[in-house]
């Protein structure tokens, strides 16, 4: 008698299923099977409603869910799921891990900008623009680091806190991070001036009941 044999094909499951976030986004990741012609369909959901569409029969790694605004806060956490498609079939869903977005997200570096009026020097910082609410909103009490060195003198690094050091600056380079949560390091600039400077600092402070401390400065101006 002749055999009869069932070859079951199965979707592909997607791999390494993971929530990100970077300046208060929402987005999740993942990595493909290995077959190019599955697409895929992903969703989220909170603490607080049931699983929500993002993304469908997308070919992409990834669903940006941060358009769903109305959907996201600041303090929420979110889970993430994904399945493959190939053709009518469907995988079953691959979950993320949970994300917090205030305690979770990636903070990304500040903008720096340095301006030189001859002897006098101001370094202006704007802080990272968040795709919800405002950096402030969320991390209410500000202040970053500001290091500076000597242009070619790397191993003489000084981080400002205090107010009075002189330093005899003509050629030197600044870099702005944040503290306590630190962020990206935004990229040393250098300039030229001439003179002796006291280094004078402003902070602007604030402090949220709900996190933990971390500082800010929005201005620090060198100047004779």
């Amino acid at each position: 008698p002749s055999a009869v044999v069932l070859v079951l094909i199965t979707t592909p499951l997607p791999l390494n299923a993971r929530l990100t976030s970077w300046n208060m986004d929402l987005v999740l990741r993942w990595d493909s099977p290995g077959d190019p012609a599955v697409h895929y369909t992903a969703e989220f959901n909170s603490t607080v409603f049931k699983f929500r569409p993002g993304c469908v029969n997308t070919s992409a790694l990834y669903c940006d869910f941060t358009d769903e605004a109305s959907s996201l806060t600041v303090y929420g956490t979110y889970i993430g799921r994904v399945r493959a498609q190939r053709g009518q079939e469907s995988s079953v869903w691959v979950e993320s891990g949970p994300l917090t977005l205030d305690k979770n997200t990636t903070i990304g570096p500040p903008n720096v900008t340095l301006v030189s009026h001859g002897v006098h020097m101001t370094i202006n910082i704007r802080d990272p623009v968040f795709r919800i609410s405002k950096m402030r909103e969320v991390y209410n009490q500000a202040s970053y680091n500001i290091t500076y060195w000597k242009e070619g003198k790397e191993d003489e690094i000084v981080v400002v806190f205090e107010t009075g050091a002189r330093v005899l600056l003509r050629a030197y380079c600044v870099v702005v991070q944040r503290v306590n949560a630190p962020t990206q390091l935004d990229e040393s600039m250098s300039m030229q001036v001439n003179g002796a400077f006291p280094l004078r600092h402003n902070y602007q402070t604030k402090h949220p009941s709900h996190s933990p401390s971390e500082h800010y400065e929005s201005k620090m101006h060198i100047s004779r």
